[in-house]
């Protein structure tokens, strides 16, 4: 497959300088993550490609690529700032390659509204001692003012399992965040998906994306 090629030619060219997971979501949506500390990080992959290309040869680059022709019938790219601050990651184990998203797209008349919402989030499941966690991000460039909540999961359904016991922790205050939540949004969006560690590159194994 296209995603196996492109596995092989980082794994034997790129020398570790290039780390990607794979996720799949099931509105049949492939997303690569790259990871990057600041925006100069964006020039480096744009480099690692091109000393790929010098080292297995410019033909064989090409094939590989070429391969996605026809997969897909859209593509852009985007970035989204990883906060550590307003994640709340009690647990995220690594065998967990189930995934659910949820998209909140922002009022831009209350993003700083927005912003004091998600520390009361954290500091709630903080409070309640929720058993599992998410990794918050937010949207920067590419795409529309959002929060990006990740939570990970065995499977489907022992993922909307859990997620009913941990709304009965949240109790009333959680409602009554989401209802201040809803107030600063425009809308949400969920989506369900999974992890590709066999088609993921990381020497560091980690599946916490």
């Amino acid at each position: 497959s296209a995603a196996k090629g492109f596995y092989d030619a980082i794994s034997k060219y790129s020398n570790g300088s290039l780390k990607y997971w794979l996720a799949s979501r099931d509105d049949f949506t492939y997303i690569y993550v790259i990871p990057v500390e600041n925006y100069a990080g964006i020039d480096k992959v744009d480099n690692t490609f091109a000393e790929m290309s010098k080292a297995m040869g410019k033909e064989p680059m090409e094939a590989t690529m070429k391969k996605f022709d026809g997969t897909f019938t859209t593509h852009r790219d985007f970035m989204v700032t990883y906060r550590a601050d307003l994640s709340y990651m009690p647990d995220f184990p690594a065998e967990n390659t189930f995934r659910h998203w949820d998209y909140y797209y922002l009022n831009p008349d209350k993003e700083s509204e927005a912003m004091a919402i998600a520390k009361d989030w954290k500091a709630l499941f903080e409070k309640k001692k929720i058993p599992s966690g998410y990794r918050f991000n937010i949207a920067n460039i590419g795409l529309e003012p959002t929060f990006i909540v990740v939570f990970s999961g065995k499977d489907a359904a022992s993922f909307y399992t859990e997620r009913q016991e941990i709304n009965k922790m949240l109790g009333d205050e959680g409602a009554a965040l989401m209802q201040r939540t809803r107030a600063a949004i425009t809308r949400i969006d969920h989506k369900d998906g999974k992890i590709h560690p066999d088609l993921s590159f990381n020497p560091a194994t980690t599946t916490k994306k």
